[in-house]
């Protein structure tokens, strides 16, 4: 991709604003996220868009000597943080997604960077996907990605908060080693 004089990414003959490519880039997130929750939920034949009646965990399904496919209904922040079982709990993390999301799109507005603008698409994709539909729609995220090595297994994640996670590593590089210059 280049930049051209007014401020647009070429990619060919397509050329996009950078809010534009964070716009993209959220779409593509969510979708991705939604439809990876959507197939893993019906493989292991729970209902789509119904709150489960309990909290309980689901099957595993080993896919790799590395990688399972494990159902775990996250209440709580990223990683199982703050975990609540109260039913306020998913509406507390669902207005603050709701609250935050003006200041995201506010940011990919204003910003004049391609990285930036992914990064903050990213964020945005993963937020939506995961704090709002998932929140919404189930009480909880479905979190069923889980990576292991020998002893050791890692939190059990989802796409969402993979792109929340290099999201947020693309600002803080920004932050550090970002070319953007500050508006006058």
């Amino acid at each position: 991709m280049q930049t051209d004089s007014d401020n647009k990414f070429a990619l060919g003959s397509l050329r996009l604003s950078p809010i534009a490519v964070g716009l993209w880039v959220a779409a593509v997130t969510f979708i991705v996220d939604q439809l990876s929750k959507i197939s893993f939920l019906s493989s292991v034949g729970r209902p789509l868009f119904t709150p489960p009646e309990v909290f309980t965990s689901g099957p595993s399904i080993e896919v790799l000597p590395f990688l399972n496919l494990t159902l775990v209904w996250n209440r709580g922040m990223s990683y199982g943080l703050f975990q609540s079982e109260s039913a306020w709990g998913w509406l507390l993390f669902t207005v603050f997604t709701i609250i935050i999301m003006p200041f995201l799109f506010w940011w990919l507005r204003r910003t004049q960077s391609l990285h930036v603008a992914v990064a903050v698409g990213l964020v945005i994709g993963g937020a939506i996907g995961n704090n709002l539909v998932d929140r919404v729609f189930y009480h909880a995220v479905v979190d069923f990605l889980h990576f292991h090595v020998g002893q050791f297994h890692w939190y059990v994640f989802n796409m969402a908060d993979t792109a929340i996670v290099f999201g947020v590593l693309l600002l803080i590089y920004d932050a550090f080693w970002g070319t953007e210059q500050p508006s006058s």
